[in-house]
């Protein structure tokens, strides 16, 4: 665990920000969107900040809004602004701006600009590593852009944790993050939840959101807040109720929030859907439910919502109410809202509304108080008139049950309850006067407590109650006057305040309003129900103050039933008028005809009362007795100045009426649009008598009367009649037209009132007057919507523009062309209505060539005369002048990109691909922007329509096959518009339309082509979006193809060449700027458009020697060559080395075009040039996709195999020429090409390879012939295979190879040639063994092994592959091993003689292993004893560091050469030679030859082994008195020993005791013979090397060979004695390794003494007195180290050797003690020594103490003579404490102390 300092430590380690670091800093500097990191860590604030302030500029003319961070942000000052050396509110106000200016910028990502200003902020403020979260969270919505990853790339991994953990497995990847990540995340992720709503409503809030942010969180969090509901489904119910309370708490604070925020539509909309699917899938309680209802309520408030949205969310939350009522709140706002009953309607056309309006009505019956009364009761009249209209089949009582029982439950007595009945009284007295609705109240009033009177006495009226079974559907007539004497108060009229006069004239129709006519029409609806108050009514004195009462009153009637009354009203006015017209006969009755049958088209009563009104007309015109009283009409409208109506004698009114209305009355009582149908049909058919009649009546009451809804009705039923003979019907009635516009805004709503209709209604019908085709329609056109539009008649102009939309398609060209060029003058109106109103007809009609040519050339007037605005000063003399100039100017400016940008749009919406005739006018168009732009009024908008108008007419004018006169085409202008705009969409729409002008004109598409290509390279290809790519492809697509044709038909192939080139430059120029991801895309694009097999090489190239240090470009080139055909590859990899030798050649031609290579050209530049084009010619070679190209072609792909085989051996012969050629000039660039040459034979298969090759070999020059036989050599290693039609080449080459090696002069030839023979006979060989043994023949006879004049590596070669061969042929190359050997004779003595080199010795070693591992049996014993002679002494000669193939031929001569053949070769060598290696190598070779063999093979050459041994053993003993004495370890390290030792080991363990005894016994007797030359000391040499020899043996076979003691335990004895002679003084200095050897040879044999073979008397005896004498030598100085290292470790290792034999210690005690008197003190302190050795020793320590010290020591004496007693140990202890030496008396005490620590007890105590 860290301690609190460490964790300190680490703390400010991660928030340290490397301010002393340079490195780190450096590299924080590079992290950048835009540019790489090495171009980014380069570039300093300053240039950042020029590149990316322009961005920010164009951003400010798109939106202001970026004004606001001109002076923080982009500032100047901010260059020097430093985050890191901020105060920390310093940087929190710096994060405020930040994150508003993020979210700006999140709007606008995808453009360039927006990319340069966010580049600013992250290079200079590190808004991705501050503000990673506000960063990510703007650039959410663009998850799935490249420019997501772009800014996730530069964000520290260590910043993606928490909430935005959910990207991290998409960091390391080229994707991007899906959608369905995000979601997940939303769901199940709290944290990013509500990070992501808390930046959604603060974004809202400050106005900043933006369509595609609001757009994508509105997706991710309705399907977040689903799937969340979806996980509260499982468990208990319990659980699921908690999982519900815990999403609440995270989702109602978001609503609650995001229903309080102005200003942002989408979020109020979102929360709505976030509401619905709350409501669908959990189960919320009524109270939940109607604060959703009361939030969604208080949205309707404010100016920015969505009524019907709201209330469709309303609707559906009250059906998942258990109680269908409205919060308070709610329906006090529901009430005011003025559009509820229309946007209730458009609701109802898809939910059912009936629920949710049933309980606003209930709702409004609970809560309606005093202070309300008005409102609410206002509000249920509308809500029940609305369930009646929008559902008529259903039951009315459950609407008016309600508002009864409230009305009824009132009590009057209280002054609040009954201001409310009063107002629901007045609402019910209302809606009583519709039948369905008075049979509703009368049903409700009998269902509930009170009876149906007692409502009548409330109400004031009578109320029918219904029959059984009867519904307001079933009642048609009116329900008659009640006949009541006495009327209530409250239901009487004040008639007598009613004016007594009528004024003007005696008619009710004389003027179009009259508020005389409005008083009494009010009055008549109120009293015609009751009898007294409509006697009254009948009785004023007004209808007698004219002269002509009875048409007063008839008229008042008429005008009456036309008005907006309730129909049981108006019916009875109808009726009554038909009683007065039957109570006056002789009244004209023929002016009514037209007013009832416009009452035809009413509802449904007055439909039935003005039925049977035509039948009372018709009947009193049938008496034609009765001549009429009223003969004129002015009497009928009662004014002098009306326009007259003609009038129609009876007998034709009569015959008109049976004609047209009688037959169809029924008809028109059940559809009220049939009598129009019914008029129209009449009018049409020209053999009708009274159409002329018909029409008269008709068009000139409609002219005469004042009533507008007659008018309209009228107009209605001759909709589709245009003409009746001479009188067109837009000519007649147009003055009502024209009166209908002079009419103001107020005075129009008040006649729409009055009749009932809609304005809207209205001013589409009357506007149906207007001819289009009349020659006078523009300028009274004009006229009208001028004047209108000066009169806010708004709708009228609507009209009159929809109907010229309607009837523009009648129009002739010429009138179209008249018409469009006048609305396009009135589309630039100042008036909005106007200007609207013509854009919409422009936009929406279909506009010929010859409209659109016309307002083409009317747009360009003027735009030569624009100029730029003048430049503001920061001091004006004369403000005035220079702000009328500048206001002119940007005025002038306005008004042309106006009219150029509706025309373009114009021209855009009407099929522009069917009218490529306007091509032309378009170019003129496209001159003209380019003129605004020269004057610094540049609209990238209207640029990029034009350019797309042009792209879409000429694509569609080349597929479908139209010549396109090329005289009207600019191509420099387009080139100029691509050039010269920096808006990516103008770039990419020029570029479209130079791509489709390529294909029609190319020849003038020449000179422009290479402007086009250097801005694509500079420019469009760092462009990241979809659009812009697929821009540049399908313009390389089309304009390189082009372009080529046309160059190699009017050019020479070197210009072509250069053409071509500098084409290829512009777009390699790009390949930094074009990102990673889309570059191999691109440049494949552009080498499928260029003809790869033609100038793929130039692109690749030019690409190497552009990119040299780039090291991604070999994985890019092998991505953008692998998709061509393996033939291309080849050839472009062929044309690609022709270039390199080009290069240096004297007079380039490739070279010059591609690289501009001149003979002043720098050699170092050519060398580069070089090096590029052969490295990359080998990067292509090493494509995978090649590779497997080549391998897969099958043999069904014949013709694909042999067009790769033929380029392949042009490749191969092009490879070789390239080596050869760059071989005398440049050495690096010939070892890149031989590398390229091992790569190029890599790509077949070996077959195919082989025959490739088979062919080309004795085709190609003789000086390339060695580098190709070393390169298939080389080959042969690398590719294996044991295809049989490869065998069959390989050998039919071998046969070839044969031929190169008779009489070649050429060494390298040969050696090539050997190279590929001892290949080929390693691969095939085995099974064409005929084949290898002619050519093994061929080489020793022609070649030979040895030649004397022969280089050394020729002989080298020749030795290996005959190796090769012997080792494949194995037994089959008996027939070579004779003439082999002999020839390697020589060369061995050459070895020895030191001619040769290592590298000669390892080949021969080679050779011979071969020899031996295969045929051994065929070399006999004398050339086995000479091989092995002459390769020891050559390896004694020859020093080498390589030790493999030497240990090699001596491992396999001993394993397969026979044993006895092999110990008969060695014993003669060794018996001649005496140098120790050699015999160490010969023992080494028996040594494994006897490991391979068996034992009974060993057994029958052990003898010859043991002579071999003693042989040995012999020569070192003539070696030991020259040698050194090493007296500390006792023996004679002789490495010739050492191998001896090994060697006998491994061959007595091959024998057995019976057969090694005797061996023993005769190396025994061999070392007692002394030779008599020699005079008897060679004794002493042989004990010395052979006791040496027995020691190691004894120490190996431990006690398994301890009984071959016995054979020497008297020399050992003999030699021991000879020490302790009276007359010996000291051992001499040759007898000490024999003293020396011969006691490690005893302790050898006593160590592993496990049978107590000392414990025997007559083992022990002899050894025991004469090694403890042996003590004695410690007298001397020249031994006294022996003593101490060699005598008592011997004598404890006896002791250890006898523990189980107590008298053997007490006997060695017994010897040691009696040293006590030794006069030396280095003996007495050896023999303390002594008994402390013992006494320490781990095993025997405890027994020798207690068989010597302990109680009972010393008994039974006499079974071992000499033994000691525990007083003579005593005695030895008690001098030796008294010894004069210190050092003696010092061991003394320790081995007392040691005894006493062991025994226990008091030892040695007296």
């Amino acid at each position: 665990m860290a301690s609190a300092f460490a964790s300190q430590l680490q703390a400010i380690a991660a928030n340290s920000t490397h301010e002393l670091d340079l490195r780190a800093r450096r590299n924080a500097h590079a992290e950048s969107l835009l540019f790489e990191r090495d171009v980014a860590v380069k570039q300093d604030f300053r240039s950042i900040y020029n590149i990316c302030i322009d961005g920010h500029r164009e951003l400010c003319q798109l939106d202001e809004r970026f004004h606001d961070f001109d002076r923080n942000l982009f500032s100047e000052q901010a260059q020097d602004e430093d985050r890191e050396q901020m105060t920390k509110a310093e940087n929190d106000a710096l994060d405020e701006v930040l994150k508003r200016c993020l979210i700006l910028l999140g709007s606008k990502i995808l453009l360039k600009s927006s990319q340069k200003a966010l580049e600013w902020l992250v290079r200079r403020f590190r808004v991705h590593i501050y503000n990673v979260d506000h960063l990510l969270l703007s650039l959410l919505p663009y998850h799935e852009v490249a420019i997501w990853a772009n800014v996730v790339s530069i964000v520290p991994s260590e910043k993606i944790v928490g909430l935005w953990k959910f990207i991290r497995p998409y960091l390391k990847t080229t994707w991007n993050v899906p959608r369905h990540a995000v979601a997940y995340a939303a769901a199940n992720n709290d944290a990013f939840f509500t990070a992501l709503n808390s930046y959604i409503l603060n974004t809202c809030r400050q106005g900043l959101s933006h369509p595609t942010l609001m757009t994508f969180w509105s997706s991710i969090v309705v399907e977040a807040i689903s799937n969340r509901l979806n996980q509260t489904r499982s468990g208990r119910k319990e659980v699921q109720t908690q999982r519900i309370d815990d999403l609440l708490h995270k989702v109602l604070p978001l609503l609650s929030d995001g229903y309080e925020t102005t200003g942002c539509t989408d979020l109020i909309v979102t929360c709505y859907t976030i509401t619905l699917v709350m409501v669908a899938k959990a189960d919320l309680a009524d109270h939940l439910l109607d604060a959703f209802l009361l939030a969604i309520a208080q949205t309707l408030v404010r100016s920015d919502h969505n009524a019907q949205a709201a209330l469709t969310t309303m609707n559906i939350v009250m059906n998942h109410k258990q109680v269908k009522k409205v919060p308070r709140d709610a329906l006090d706002i529901l009430a005011r809202l003025e559009s509820f009953g229309v946007i209730t309607r458009r609701v109802s056309e898809q939910y059912q509304m009936r629920t949710f309006l049933l309980a606003l009505i209930t709702s409004a019956m609970a809560q309606i108080k005093r202070r309300n009364a008005h409102a609410l009761a206002s509000f249920v009249d509308s809500l029940v008139r609305l369930v009646h209209d929008l559902y008529p089949s259903g039951s009315l009582v459950e609407v008016i049950q309600p508002i009864v029982a409230k009305v009824l439950q009132l009590d009057a007595a209280n002054e609040r309850d009954l201001r409310v009945r009063e107002e629901l009284v007045a609402r019910l007295q209302r809606l009583n006067e519709d039948e369905a609705l008075s049979i509703a109240i009368a049903s409700a009033a009998a269902e509930g407590e009170h009876n149906a009177a007692t409502l009548e006495g409330l109400l004031g009226m009578t109320i029918v109650l219904p029959a059984q079974n009867q519904t307001p559907e079933t009642v048609e007539h009116d329900v008659p006057i009640a006949d009541v004497d006495q009327v209530s108060e409250n239901a009487s009229t004040p008639l007598a305040s009613l004016p007594s006069t009528w004024q003007p004239g005696s008619s009710c129709l004389a003027i179009a309003q009259s508020d005389t006519f409005d008083q009494l029409a009010k009055t008549f609806e109120n009293c015609h129900r009751f009898t007294q108050l409509f006697a009254d009514f009948s009785a004023l004195t007004i209808w007698t103050s004219v002269l002509n009462e009875q048409m007063l009153w008839q008229t008042f009637l008429l005008r009456f039933a036309c008005t907006a009354a309730s129909p049981q009203a108006r019916s009875k006015a109808i009726r009554l008028l038909m009683q007065s017209l039957q109570a006056n006969p002789a009244c004209d009755v023929q002016y009514f005809v037209p007013y009832t049958l416009a009452l035809l088209t009413d509802v449904k009563p007055v439909r039935r009362a003005a039925s049977e009104l035509l039948e009372s007309v018709r009947n009193i015109s049938s008496e034609a007795h009765l001549e009429p009283t009223n003969k004129t009409s002015s009497d009928f409208y009662g004014d002098e100045t009306a326009r007259p109506v003609s009038r129609l004698p009876r007998s034709q009114i009569v015959s008109l009426l049976a004609d047209v209305v009688t037959p169809v009355l029924e008809e028109c009582l059940l559809d009220p649009s049939y009598i129009a149908k019914t008029i129209q049909a009449y009018l049409h058919d020209s053999k009708k008598p009274h159409r002329q009649a018909l029409w008269n009546i008709l068009t000139q009451h409609a002219l005469a009367t004042p009533l507008i809804k007659i008018k309209v009705t009228i107009l209605s039923m001759l909709e589709n009649v245009q003409k009746i003979g001479n009188k067109s019907k837009t000519k007649t009635l147009f003055p009502i037209l024209q009166e209908w516009s002079n009419l103001t805004e107020p005075q129009t709503r008040t006649l729409s009132m009055e009749a009932g209709i809609e304005l809207q209604v209205i001013d589409t019908a009357v506007v149906q007057l207007a001819d289009v085709h009349d020659k006078h329609f523009l300028e009274n056109f004009a006229e009208t919507a001028a004047l209108s539009e000066s009169k806010y008649r708004r709708t009228l102009v609507a009209s009159v523009f929809e109907h010229l939309r309607r009837e523009w398609a009648t129009c002739t060209e010429e009138q179209q062309m008249s018409i469009a060029d006048m609305l396009f003058d009135m589309a630039l109106s100042v008036h909005d209505t106007l200007a609207s109103g013509a854009q919409n007809v422009l936009r929406s009609v279909d506009l010929s060539i010859g409209s659109l040519a016309v307002l083409v050339q009317r747009s360009q007037a003027g735009v030569s005369d624009v100029k730029a605005p003048p430049a503001k000063r920061r001091k004006r003399s004369s403000s005035s002048g220079t702000t009328t100039s500048r206001a002119d100017a940007v005025k002038s400016i306005d008004n042309a990109t106006a009219k150029i940008g509706l025309v373009l749009e114009l021209v855009e919406s009407n099929a522009p691909e069917s009218k490529p005739d306007l091509l032309r006018n378009m170019f003129e168009l496209l001159t003209s922007l380019r003129q605004l732009q020269q004057n610094r009024v540049d609209s990238p908008y209207l640029l990029n329509l034009c350019l797309g108008t042009i792209y879409t007419m000429v694509k569609s004018s080349r597929s479908r096959g139209r010549v396109i006169d090329g005289t009207s085409i600019k191509p420099e202008l387009v080139t100029d518009c691509l050039r010269n705009s920096d808006n990516p969409q103008v770039q990419n729409a020029a570029l479209l339309v130079l791509a489709a002008l390529s294909t029609v004109v190319p020849d003038r598409m020449v000179h422009n082509v290479m402007p086009i290509f250097t801005f694509i390279g500079h420019n469009m290809l760092s462009q990241d979006d979809e659009h812009s790519i697929n821009v540049v492809n399908e313009a390389i697509d089309k304009i390189v193809p082009a372009l080529l044709e046309n160059l190699r038909r009017s050019r020479n192939v070197q210009s072509y060449q250069t053409s071509v080139a500098t084409m290829l430059a512009s777009f390699i120029s790009a390949y930094d700027h074009i990102p990673l991801h889309r570059r191999v895309t691109f440049y494949q694009k552009l080498l499928s458009c260029i003809n790869a097999e033609e100038f793929g090489f130039m692109l690749v190239v030019l690409l190497a020697n552009q990119q040299r240090k780039d090291k991604s470009l070999t994985k890019f080139i092998q991505q953008l060559v692998g998709v061509l055909p393996a033939v291309t590859q080849i050839k472009i990899y062929q044309q690609i080395l022709i270039v390199s030798v080009d290069i240096f050649a004297p007079t380039t031609k490739v070279a010059a075009i591609v690289f501009n290579i001149q003979r002043s050209t720098p050699e170092i530049e050519k060398q580069r040039c070089a090096e590029a084009c052969v490295s990359v010619a080998g990067e292509i070679l090493k494509n995978q996709a090649l590779v497997a190209n080549i391998k897969g072609s099958t043999s069904d792909q014949i013709d694909d195999r042999n067009l790769i085989k033929q380029e392949f051996q042009s490749a191969f012969r092009t490879t070789l020429s390239s080596i050869r050629a760059m071989k005398n000039v440049n050495d690096r660039v010939a070892a890149l090409s031989k590398g390229n040459m091992d790569d190029l034979l890599g790509l077949p298969s070996l077959p195919d390879l082989l025959e490739s090759l088979h062919s080309v070999l004795d085709e190609m020059q003789s000086e390339l012939r060695p580098q190709a036989l070393h390169m298939l050599a080389i080959q042969f290693d690398k590719k294996k295979t044991k295809v049989s039609r490869a065998r069959e080449i390989a050998m039919a080459i071998l046969s070839k190879l044969n031929k190169y090696l008779i009489n070649t002069a050429d060494e390298t030839l040969l050696r090539a040639s050997l190279m590929c023979v001892d290949r080929i006979t390693e691969a095939y060989g085995r099974k064409s063994p005929d084949n290898v043994i002619a050519s093994a023949q061929h080489i020793l006879l022609e070649v030979g092994l040895y030649h004397k004049d022969a280089s050394e590596k020729r002989s080298i070669s020749v030795v290996l592959t005959m190796a090769s061969m012997l080792e494949v042929l194995k037994e089959g190359s008996v027939p070579l091993v004779s003439q082999t050997l002999a020839q390697l004779s020589p060369l061995l003595d050459g070895c020895i003689e030191g001619k040769y080199t290592s590298t000669m010795f390892r080949a021969i070693c080679t050779l011979l292993t071969s020899v031996f591992a295969n045929v051994a049996f065929m070399v006999s014993k004398e050339q086995l004893s000479t091989i092995l002679g002459s390769v020891i002494q050559a390896k004694d000669t020859i020093t080498t560091k390589d030790e493999t193939d030497y240990p090699q031929l001596i491992r396999t001569m001993a394993r397969k050469v026979e044993l006895e053949t092999t110990v008969n070769a060695i014993l003669p060598r060794l018996e001649k030679i005496a140098d120790p290696s050699a015999t160490t190598q010969y023992l080494g070779m028996l040594s494994q030859a006897i490991d391979a063999s068996s034992k009974s093979v060993v057994m029958k050459s052990a003898e010859t082994i043991s002579q071999i041994f003693q042989l040995v053993l012999h020569a070192e003993s003539k070696t030991v008195p020259s040698k050194p004495v090493s007296v500390g370890k006792g023996n004679i390290q002789s490495i010739v020993l050492q191998q001896l030792k090994e060697t006998c080991i491994k061959f007595i363990y091959k024998m057995n005791d019976t057969a090694f005894r005797p061996i023993f016994e005769s190396w025994i007797d061999w070392s007692t013979v002394s030779d008599a030359s020699q005079g008897g000391s060679d004794t002493t040499s042989r004990q010395i090397v052979l006791f040496d020899l027995l020691a190691h043996f004894f120490d190996t076979l431990k006690a398994i060979v301890t009984s071959y003691a016995s054979y020497l335990l008297k020399s050992i004895s003999t030699i021991l004695q000879s020490v302790n002679l009276p007359t010996s003084k000291a051992a001499s200095t040759t007898s000490l390794p024999l003293i020396t050897n011969t006691l490690v040879l005893l302790k050898a044999i006593t160590a592993h003494d496990q049978d107590s073979f000392f414990s025997a008397p007559s083992h022990f005896d002899p050894i025991a007195p004469v090694l403890i004498a042996c003590l004695n030598l410690a007298a001397s100085k020249s031994t006294r180290a022996c003593v101490f290292s060699h005598v008592i470790p011997t004598i404890t290792s006896l002791a250890a050797a006898t523990m189980d034999s107590p008298s053997t210690h007490s006997a060695l005690a017994h010897h040691i003690v009696r040293l006590k008197s030794a006069s030396s003190a280095h003996v007495r302190l050896a023999s303390i020594r002594a008994l402390i050795a013992m006494t320490e020793d781990e095993d025997l320590g405890d027994e020798f103490v207690a068989n010597v010290v302990g109680i009972g020591a010393g008994e039974g004496e006499g079974a071992r003579g000499g033994g000691s007693s525990v007083g003579e140990i005593m005695v030895y202890v008690n001098e030796m404490l008294e010894d004069d030496d210190e050092t003696v008396e010092h061991d003394v005490r320790r081995w007392v102390q040691m005894v006493r620590s062991k025994v226990g007890e008091d030892a040695f105590e007296v």
